[in-house]
């Protein structure tokens, strides 16, 4: 299945979402129109900001990678709560957008399948799915967290600075973590005063354990596992990153590649 199919199959009887219409976009784009979109339109999106923002991992058993892996692996993406005050809403409200790397393949015009699908019932955009991890604002405190046009930039800059897929290392994991990551480590002092789950979450935000370490306790729960896992994933970063030192969209170590990105959001 193409990315395109898979993105209107996910998109298959989700009504418009309110901020679908106010950007007057559908509601599956690619990214960099998402963006360009957030930005001809920031007077109107002034008081929209991002409350929440999880990883979910697919547990759909059509998946050949969770039937193949026992649900070990799958497709993984994002899931943003953003909220809106204004005139219309003056006690606000919520609407979400998932952000998904699909893997090989095109998307319309763009040869990185890289999009956000909208929603305002965020239970359209996490069927067959489990949370992984999550940073939410404290309670009726918005302002210190990111902006939606704060946001939709990292999405672009992640899509300008991806220049292929590859199954091992710039994957839906990769796309899915470094948008966690970044934003964590962007707003640490945001998230921390408000709700960090499950543990290893928190202590990377707080810089109790770096990337990888958090990566491996996100995903696996068996100790054994987590060792090999970890030692592993060092093992093939270092090689990749070592064979693709001359090349554009270099692969870098974990801690590395998230300090690459912050430096360019920031």
């Amino acid at each position: 299945m193409s990315s395109s199919s898979r993105g209107l199959v996910l998109i298959s009887g989700i009504a418009r979402s309110s901020l679908a219409s106010l950007l007057i976009l559908q509601q599956l784009e690619h990214v960099s129109d998402f963006w360009r979109h957030v930005c001809a339109s920031e007077e109107k999106l002034k008081g929209h900001w991002i409350t929440s923002v999880a990883s979910y991992k697919s547990e759909s058993r059509e998946s050949p990678v969770v039937t193949a892996t026992n649900g070990a692996f799958g497709h993984q993406f994002i899931v943003a709560t953003i909220f809106s005050r204004d005139d219309q809403h003056p006690d606000g409200i919520n609407t979400y957008i998932r952000v998904d790397f699909w893997g090989e393949g095109h998307f319309g015009n763009y040869s990185i399948a890289q999009t956000v699908v909208m929603s305002d019932k965020v239970t359209e955009l996490t069927k067959e799915a489990r949370e992984v991890g999550r940073l939410a604002a404290p309670v009726g405190l918005c302002e210190g967290g990111p902006t939606l046009r704060e946001f939709a930039s990292l999405l672009n800059i992640i899509y300008a600075r991806t220049h292929r897929y590859d199954l091992f290392s710039r994957n839906c994991m990769w796309h899915t973590e470094l948008i966690l990551y970044c934003t964590a480590r962007r707003y640490a002092h945001h998230w921390l005063a408000g709700t960090i789950r499950p543990e290893p979450l928190r202590k990377y935000v707080s810089g109790e354990c770096d990337a990888l370490t958090c990566t491996v306790e996100l995903n696996m729960s068996d100790p054994a596992a987590r060792w090999f896992s970890y030692i592993g994933i060092t093992a093939v970063r270092h090689i990749q990153s070592f064979f693709t030192a001359s090349q554009p969209g270099r692969i870098y170590a974990y801690e590395e590649d998230i300090k690459q990105f912050l430096e360019i959001w920031n």
